[in-house]
This record gives C-alpha cells, sequence and structure tokens, in this order.
C-alpha cells in the first residue's frame, strides 16, 4: 500500500525539525515501512525556504545521513505561493496541481483538521478513499480558547463537511467523540486511535534528580505556566521547561521576580527529551485544556511522577492517586495542592505510582498498540492494497 499524508496546513518539514516533533512524527510512517504494510509513504507539506533548502531538499538530505526512511518522498509548496495565504491557496490548488504524484498512492490522510479538506478533494478528484486524523478537534480548541463565534463556526461547518465525505476518521479521545456527537457532527465512521510515544526510547532511568520538576510543550497561554510559577514560591523545587513560545520572555521576568530556580531549556532534540524525562523527578501539565498531550504520556512512560490539571484529555491519561496526580483546578492555589501531594509521596507510593503510569503508557499509547490500530484501520478501507 502507497499511503499520501498532507501536513497540517502552513506547517513544513522545517517546522517539524526546529520544533523537536519530527524524530517523533516519523516514527508510525517508518515503521509502517519497515513491517511492509506500506510499500511508498508520500508526504505533502507546506514548506517555506529556510537556510536555502526547501523541504523536499531537506528530506533528501536527512535521507543520506540516515534520520529519514529513502522511502518517503516529500513534496513542498511552491515557493511562488508565499506565507499563510499561499498556503490557503494551495491547500485548494494541490490536489490538482500535484495530481501525478497522488494517483499513485492507495489511501489519502489528513494530518490535523486544518488542511483536511486538501485530501478530501483529492480523494474525490482520483477516487481514492480519504481517512481524516485529527489530534485535536478544532473548533472544540477553539472553543475553549473563547476563539469568536463566527471563527468557531466556520471550524464547525468545516468539519461537518471533512467528517462528512470522508471514508473514515479518528480521533485521540473520548473527549473529541462526545464533543462531535454533541454537534450532530457525522461519527458512525469515527474511530478512537490515541497519540503514541516511543516507551522503549522514554523509558525510567536508574537514578532520578531529587526536586525537580519537568514541563515540555509550547510556551504558550494556555499552557497556564504563569499559574505554576506563581505556586512555587517556598517550594523546594527546580523547574525545566522545554519547548519555546511567545510566552518565554514574560516567564523569565516572572521566575526572576519571585525567585525560582527556573531553566529554559528552549526547543530540544528527541533524545535528549527522553533522557531529561527519564532523570526528572516529577512531570506538571498545568494547562487550562488539553486534547490528548502527547508529552503527558511520554512522561508517564518515562516513571515519571506524573501531575496534571483536572481537564479533558488530562483526566483521561491520570487516575487521580495511581498513575499520577490531578490539580482540583487551574489556580496556583490548586496547583500547589497538588505539588505538595507529589512531594509528601514516600518512596513506596512514589515507586507505586511511577510503575503504573509507565505501564498504562506501554499498554495503552506505545508504537505497537497505536499501530496495530492505525493499520487495521487503514487495511479496512483498502483491503487488499496492503498485501
Amino acid at each position: 500500500m502507497r499511503l499520501a499524508l498532507f501536513f497540517t496546513r502552513n506547517v513544513s518539514l522545517h517546522h517539524w525539525v526546529e520544533s523537536g516533533l519530527f524524530d517523533r512524527e516519523k516514527l508510525l510512517y517508518e515503521q509502517m515501512l519497515r513491517n511492509g504494510f506500506c510499500s511508498h509513504v508520500d508526504w505533502f507539506t507546506y514548506d517555506e525556504k529556510t537556510k536555502g533548502k526547501d523541504d523536499a531538499q531537506l528530506a533528501a538530505h536527512m535521507q543520506a545521513t540516515g534520520r529519514l526512511d529513502r522511502r518517503i518522498d516529500v513534496h513542498g509548496k511552491p515557493v511562488w505561493l508565499p506565507g499563510k495565504l499561499g498556503s490557503l491557496i494551495w491547500s485548494l490548488l494541490l490536489p490538482l496541481a500535484r495530481r501525478h504524484v497522488l494517483r499513485r498512492a492507495d489511501i489519502f490522510k489528513s494530518n490535523q483538521m486544518d488542511g483536511a479538506w486538501a485530501p478530501l478533494l483529492a480523494g474525490k478528484l482520483l477516487g481514492r478513499p480519504v481517512y481524516l486524523r485529527t489530534g485535536y478537534t478544532l473548533s472544540q480548541l477553539a472553543e475553549a480558547k473563547r476563539t469568536s463565534s463566527l471563527r468557531t463556526g466556520i471550524f464547525r461547518r468545516i468539519e461537518r463537511i471533512c467528517y462528512a465525505g470522508a471514508d473514515a476518521g479518528a480521533v485521540t479521545s473520548s473527549h473529541n467523540i462526545a464533543y462531535l456527537k454533541t454537534h450532530d457532527m457525522k461519527t458512525g465512521h469515527v474511530s478512537i486511535i490515541p497519540n503514541f510515544v516511543d516507551t522503549e526510547a522514554f523509558a525510567p532511568a536508574k537514578e532520578r534528580r531529587p526536586n525537580t520538576l519537568t514541563f515540555t510543550g509550547r510556551l504558550h497561554p494556555e499552557k497556564n505556566l504563569h499559574a505554576l510559577m506563581e505556586a512555587m514560591p517556598g517550594l523546594p523545587l527546580a523547574l525545566h521547561l522545554y519547548g519555546m513560545g511567545p510566552e518565554e520572555n514574560a516567564l523569565r521576568i516572572k521566575a526572576e521576580t519571585l525567585g525560582l530556580n527556573v531553566t529554559f531549556h528552549g526547543s530540544t532534540p528527541h533524545a535528549q527529551l527522553a533522557a531529561a524525562l527519564a532523570t526528572t523527578d516529577m512531570f506538571i501539565m498545568p494547562s487550562h485544556y488539553e486534547g490528548m498531550p502527547k508529552s503527558l504520556i511520554e512522561a508517564m512512560a518515562a516513571g515519571a511522577v506524573c501531575i496534571a490539571t483536572d481537564v479533558p484529555g488530562n483526566r483521561e491519561l491520570i487516575k487521580d492517586g495511581a498513575t499520577g496526580i490531578l490539580a482540583p483546578g487551574t489556580s496556583p492555589p490548586a496547583l500547589r495542592v497538588a505539588l505538595c501531594r507529589a512531594m509528601g509521596l514516600n518512596t513506596e507510593q512514589r515507586a507505586t505510582m511511577r510503575n503504573a503510569a509507565r505501564q498504562d503508557a506501554v499498554s495503552h499509547y506505545s508504537i505497537p498498540s497505536v499501530l496495530a490500530m492505525e493499520q487495521s484501520l487503514l487495511a479496512h478501507l483498502t483491503p487488499c492494497t496492503h498485501r
């Protein structure tokens, strides 16, 4: 079987590499190639030239150095369509402009809802099944961010059209399915396929750094990191932040003002992130809202004591008191309560919680587990092409 993956609109291969997502996102497709389920994979991206290289050139370089399977072909956006407007135009033109490449594929798959109309149009044009995969539900996220009702309504309309036109769909969590049903989306052909993590790379180390607290993710307002810092004065904790975003400068100022021990690590390669989580004492996800946070699953797999706010997405992963600790809210006092609970665990309690979190991650979110679900869905769409 040959699979065509359509990147999220405005997202390039360069973006995956620079944000640290590349080594994580490629795993599923490289595994399908290794086990013979796929013979070839095409990635359709929205590249912008960076350091003189477009996405296809970057892919060729990574293939030459062994970082990317040579059976993955990358097809970028033309340079004469720059910026977000260019990406929007290209998402509509792509099915026709790249039809000579798309004809070789057996299934068209989206990576998120934003831009999912591209594989949908390609499927109608070339008569191929369309698999609508989303890591988060666009209008649900817009609601959580209190985006304007007009914008949220547009997203919801796009979702209705795309779900109705797709042959199969997958979301990452049960709260996504519940939301879609609430808003009368066509969900009979939509499955739950959770996010995966590399549970071999993200595994516990023998020794841990005491009183270390780690966060990995974007430094954005929805991650609620200001409230986390406000919860920490007086606690003997060293906070490590892995990620980049518009909040970084403000967070640096807050950390200094509050006299906190905070280290900003920026964008971090996958292997270094795994090593950091393997040795951290505790991990925290203080967000106002989440879909199905991979970084929390990675921390569970690495055996950290995990703390998270009691919001959809987080609560699907953390069983309070068993595989981690759920904060009773998103405010600084609520986060402080959760931090103190975690710090108060004795050695036996910490070991039991770490082991339970690790086992849950391996059982439900490992690459073999999620790969089996993904391949079953794809095989159902084209029962003969994968042989």
